[in-house]
């Protein structure tokens, strides 16, 4: 988290992955993936861990990443196929889902081909939108996402 820039400083990605994944130790192991290089350095992170952004707990895939010399390579597509298998081995017959940005649009368009889809119905609980209209924000996002993919 970090090293790619997803917090101001390492203590606070070891604090986040305390607080999230550290609450459920026995799930570790299966649920929780890393990728390392030969120097044993993380390449590549993925997880199916508990969310709850639609009013109960449901799965989720949850802090993909892949550092930036290791992007390209199918990591994240490994991972993504691991955690699937997961889910299905769980027995998990629900909603899964996951949460990005407009600026990973290289990565949602790889969780499209495997294949989720955008959410387009209303707000989910615990999600802050950023002017309070979730429905135009959501859609003027997709556009975004669709033009960098036709590029």
């Amino acid at each position: 988290m970090f090293s790619l820039g997803q917090t101001e400083c390492l203590q606070e990605a070891h604090d986040i992955f305390r607080a999230e994944f550290l609450a459920k130790p026995e799930l570790l192991q299966t649920q929780c993936l890393f990728v390392l290089d030969a120097g044993s350095a993380v390449a590549a992170t993925a997880s199916l861990w508990v969310g709850n952004h639609f009013g109960r707990e449901l799965l989720r895939i949850h802090w993909v990443a892949c550092a930036g010399e290791y992007q390209g390579r199918g990591l994240a597509k490994a991972l993504m196929t691991k955690l699937l298998d997961t889910a299905r081995a769980l027995d998990y017959r629900d909603m899964l889902y996951l949460t990005s940005q407009t600026w990973s649009y290289k990565a949602l368009g790889l969780y499209a081909r495997f294949g989720f889809a955008p959410y387009l119905d209303e707000r989910p609980v615990n999600w802050k939108p950023q002017s309070g209209d979730f429905a135009r924000e959501t859609q003027e996002a997709w556009a975004i996402i669709k033009s960098k993919w036709r590029s």
